[in-house]
């Protein structure tokens, strides 16, 4: 007499799984051969290990039927057994420091890597340039970046490489001339471009008898440097506190 479970359910027949194969493609070419074909019987169960895990036919459990000339070989679908898809890689941005610390805790050697960005690789670029051929004016205003993961032919390692390009401040001088408003340092820009600045500096005209520039008797040293700039030269003053 059959005896239900406590459950309910009928009670599951066992079946062994006898060969598994890497494609289904494969298991189709075997099941053709007919009875030539003895590694597997009719009836066995096989199933479908691919060597990518992330394969939609991985896991995938087929019965070995007797019409061999069919499209499938004579193999029966009967369902899938796969686990569920792993969490996908987590990716934290930190200082250099802590990631290198992070890293030798494990000693992973080849998970690790270290670089820089160059000038010469285009990582860190201008934030106003001169487009070559035309002549245009273009600005850098934003940090780009591109990421890709890729994963081994057998899905074991999963790698995220990321890459950024960082534009740098470029700073434009203008220099301009008073009568007597004395020496005066303003920025000319609209402030509408994060990496460019333009700065204005206007300076008083020595008067024409004395030689004397409005203002020096409040700083000589500025009145010093002054003078010994050439005509319509760019520069700024930072004054140090020390």
């Amino acid at each position: 007499m059959e005896y239900n479970s406590f459950y309910g359910g009928r009670r599951g027949a066992s079946f062994v799984i006898t060969k598994s194969y890497k494609t289904v493609a494969e298991m189709i070419a075997a099941f053709k051969q007919g009875g030539a074909y003895t590694v597997v019987n009719y009836d066995d169960y096989v199933l479908i290990d691919t060597e990518n895990k992330n394969n939609p036919d991985n896991g995938k459990l087929y019965r070995r039927g007797y019409d061999y000339n069919n499209s499938m070989g004579g193999a029966i679908y009967e369902g899938q057994i796969v686990g569920p898809a792993g969490l996908a890689p987590h990716t934290q941005m930190d200082t250099v420091a802590n990631v290198e610390q992070i890293a030798s805790r494990e000693g992973y050697e080849y998970r690790r890597g270290t670089g820089d960005y160059k000038l010469d690789d285009n990582s860190i670029v201008p934030g106003k340039y001169v487009e070559s051929g035309s002549g245009t004016v273009r600005y850098n205003d934003k940090i780009t970046w591109a990421y890709c993961s890729v994963k081994d032919i057998n899905s074991h390692e999963s790698t995220a490489y990321i890459g950024f390009t960082f534009p740098y401040t470029v700073i434009d001088f203008t220099l301009t001339t008073n009568d007597n408003d004395g020496i005066s340092i303003s920025r000319t820009d609209d402030y509408s471009h994060p990496f460019y600045e333009r700065w204005n500096i206007n300076l008083p005209i020595p008067d024409a008898a004395s030689g004397a520039v409005v203002g020096e008797e409040d700083d000589p040293e500025i009145e010093t440097m002054i003078e010994s700039l050439p005509p319509y030269s760019a520069w700024l003053i930072v004054e140090d506190d020390d």
